[in-house]
């Protein structure tokens, strides 16, 4: 244990003194602070959305009567519909619009793009505002009766007898993010660490100093908390921000926050993806200690990154509260069960039995993966040459015992 100890405080040491590390890291907290400020640093710009639009382009009335009844500056408006025309043609305004009654428009444009089509719909938006308006003043109805009547409320008395599974949409889709990006980044570094001591001969002199047992775990529990303290740092940063902001934000959007900021199963996410990091790391390191050269790794991992990338869009399947036989049976395989079930369970398709029982099999399985992991890396580490499969290696290791 005190092999195991030597090698963890070394790791973890080694790893969050590296220059990459630190810088990664700050980067990481400087975005996490940014994006925490956004909405509050854009707070005018969105609460005067609702303000008076105005639109681009030019417009000439065909219908007098409509005149300065549509947002145009004096210069922008026409004489004639000729005159307008060449306006569009030579440039001179992007879009053109011949307003013939609050029902009919003909619309020139110079070239067609988002931002003209954009303008289109709020002219069109606008007359049939002034039609409208029109028709109800002709039947005796005054335009603030009008709002006053669409803006009746239906009051709805919502009892939910199961759970509330809306508000947990945000917080399972920044799991999966997460554990997908780290999973890859630090297994990718493990299997290079691992690569890299054998290719420089380190492991024959490391091999004879401590169990090898106490070198892959050593490794994987270091990195495995350097990872988690990198994502520490990140979320403080994130956090400490976001309380000071919050009260600045535009209401809508603390009302959205309000609705979708559910932490109450942080303690599902944490346990699933720290065992995602000790299952797939354990494997990183097998799969590195098989391979005589660092350029040799990417090869030697890519089934374990196909395992990953299967497992994320199974998981992400599963966010929109489908169920299958698929997800069923992807829930109980530990490679996929520490991105599929938290999600499921998040969701509301899948009961705390489950959960429990899911990760019982998914820790069970990591320490047999360990136990299998320890038994190809002591084989591979000493071995050099072609690289073998795992099948390969699996059954030298246990042949040699």
């Amino acid at each position: 244990m005190t092999g195991m100890g030597t090698v963890f405080r070394f790791e973890y040491t080694q790893q969050v003194r590296k220059k990459p590390f630190v810088i990664t890291t700050v980067l990481l907290a400087i975005a996490a602070v940014i994006a925490a400020l956004c909405p509050a640093l854009f707070a005018s710009s969105l609460e005067s959305s609702g303000d008076a639009q105005t639109v681009a382009g030019g417009v000439y009335y065909a219908d007098a009567s409509l005149a300065g009844t549509l947002p145009f500056e004096d210069d922008h408006v026409y004489s004639s519909e000729g005159a307008l025309r060449d306006a569009v043609t030579d440039g001179t305004e992007s879009v053109g619009f011949v307003v013939s009654d609050p029902t009919h428009i003909t619309t020139y444009y110079n070239n067609y793009t988002a931002g003209v089509a954009k303008d289109s719909s709020l002219v069109r938006s606008m007359l049939q505002q002034i039609y409208v308006t029109s028709r109800l003043a002709a039947s005796g109805v005054s335009p603030e009766e009008y709002e006053a009547l669409l803006s009746t409320p239906v009051e709805e008395n919502r009892q939910i007898l199961g759970r509330d599974t809306t508000t947990q949409y945000a917080m399972a889709i920044v799991y999966l993010v997460l554990v997908y990006m780290v999973v890859l980044f630090y297994g990718q570094t493990v299997a290079a660490a691992v690569a890299r001591e054998k290719d420089s001969k380190t492991m024959e002199l490391l091999i004879t100093s401590t169990r090898p047992s106490n070198l892959i775990l050593g490794k994987v529990a270091g990195l495995t908390c350097a990872a988690l303290t990198q994502l520490a740092v990140v979320l403080a940063a994130f956090l400490a921000t976001f309380a000071g902001a919050r009260p600045h934000y535009p209401q809508a959007v603390q009302d959205m926050l309000a609705t979708v900021l559910d932490t109450s199963m942080l303690g599902v996410y944490l346990i699933n993806f720290v065992l995602a990091l000790m299952l797939y790391m354990v494997l990183y390191a097998a799969l590195g200690s098989l391979v005589s050269r660092v350029e040799d790794v990417s090869t030697a991992t890519a089934p374990v990154i196909a395992l990953v990338v299967i497992a994320y869009f199974l998981a992400f399947y599963a966010t929109n509260g489908t169920t299958s036989a698929l997800l069923d049976v992807g829930s109980w395989i530990p490679f996929f069960s520490v991105f599929v079930m938290p999600i499921r369970f998040s969701v509301g398709t899948a009961s705390w039995a489950l959960v429990l029982g899911s990760t019982a099999v998914t820790l069970a399985f990591t320490v047999a993966l360990a136990w299998v992991s320890v038994r190809i890396y002591r084989w591979g580490t000493l071995r050099y040459g072609s690289r073998v499969g795992l099948v390969t290696a699996v059954r030298k290791a246990f042949a040699k015992e």
